[in-house]
């Protein structure tokens, strides 16, 4: 896909004033694959990062938005890309790798498949051809 002239992705906040609302343990979040708490859809869902429940997007049924309506829990994590968490309020991607509250959510058991892969790409190829 083609980048539009002048178009640049949102760059991360690197710091948040909701931070207070997190979860005291982020390292207990629910499966990638969990449903919506309210519809059971599984397309494009969120956790919350306080509580911990998950909801689907406002591009499927808004459920998560919702919650943040009803509970002011504002800050959320992509199920599918836990790299990406989201304040609601200051309505802004969180650099999850330079905000030191949440560096324990890209903990190993919290990584995504894509940091992953980058983990794996940094290993040695003799390394890997050595134990094949």
């Amino acid at each position: 896909m083609a980048k539009e002239a002048g178009f640049s992705p949102p760059k991360a906040k690197t710091w948040c004033d909701h931070l207070a609302l997190l979860s005291s343990d982020l390292t207990r979040i629910p499966k990638s694959d969990t449903p919506c708490k309210r519809c059971q859809d599984l397309k494009e869902t969120w956790v919350c990062l306080s509580c911990k429940d998950v909801f689907c997007s406002r591009i499927v049924n808004r459920h998560f938005v919702e919650h943040y309506e009803q509970t002011n829990h504002c800050l959320a994590a992509s199920c599918r890309y836990h790299q990406r968490i989201w304040c609601f309020r200051c309505e802004a991607l969180l650099d999850a790798r330079v905000i030191p509250q949440l560096r324990s959510f890209l903990s190993p058991f919290n990584v995504s498949f894509f940091a992953f892969v980058i983990f794996i790409v940094h290993i040695p190829i003799t390394h890997i051809l050595s134990h094949v």
